[in-house]
């Protein structure tokens, strides 16, 4: 006769059972007669699982990173199989520090509004899978020439695997710096032959708005096509 145990159930003799630990069970048939039941028979030996806290594995932007283009949105990658802690502690914080020209500002989120299996959309964070997280502000939010902090408080994330794990204080400071405006087109509109010479006129596009300074250098005086050739 074979027999299979099957509705174990935990009778507290151990307090708790370690991670990474081996463990021996046995089982037995127990009848209302002692003397039918059946002999303990032992298990093989088996260990008990690790589970690691939730960490970041990678995040855009980086930390300390100077981003030239607006972010539009931060990307965490977190270890797997995360999950979210919905209390009313778990929060996620967005801020950008007060600085010349940057009004401080904050985009904050409970667990309980996070997002969950969904696009990122702005004014939300959303856990995209059991490991990606992303938050995008609503539009506005982000300013150049300024700076930004990115937390992730502590017990906001948690393992699906047990014993829970929850993740501690996480966070990490990143800028969007100004740079110069970029000429996208220049061309000749047009040009003019007068008694006095020859004028143009050059027009330059620039991706945003600027005070740009032309400098206007004359042309050697001499014929440069005197030969007949172009040099």
């Amino acid at each position: 006769m074979h027999c299979r145990a099957t509705g174990l159930v935990y009778d507290g003799s151990l307090q708790a059972m370690d991670e990474g630990e081996p463990y021996k069970f046995r089982v037995r048939e127990v009848c209302a007669e002692e003397v039918l039941s059946s002999l303990w028979v032992e298990s093989f030996m088996i260990t008990t699982i690790v589970v690691p806290i939730p960490e970041i594995t990678f995040q855009i932007p980086l930390p300390g990173e100077e981003v030239f283009v607006s972010p539009e949105l931060v990307v965490v990658l977190l270890t797997p199989d995360i999950e979210v802690n919905l209390n009313e502690r778990s929060v996620v914080n967005l801020t950008r520090f007060e600085s010349p020209g940057c009004p401080r500002s904050s985009f904050v989120r409970e667990g309980s509004d996070f997002a969950l299996h969904s696009d990122s959309s702005p004014g939300q964070v959303s856990l995209i899978n059991s490991a990606i997280m992303t938050a995008a502000p609503p539009d506005g939010f982000w300013l150049s020439s300024c700076k930004y902090r990115f937390a992730i408080y502590p017990d906001v994330l948690r393992t699906i695997l047990r014993p829970a794990k929850f993740n501690p204080m996480m966070q990490w400071d990143f800028d969007w710096a100004e740079i110069g405006p970029i000429r996208k087109n220049f061309y000749v509109q047009g040009m003019t032959s007068e008694l006095t010479g020859t004028s143009m006129r050059l027009v330059v596009h620039y991706d945003k708005d600027a005070n740009i300074t032309c400098v206007a250098t004359p042309l050697p005086s001499e014929d440069r096509y005197a030969s007949g050739k172009r040099t």
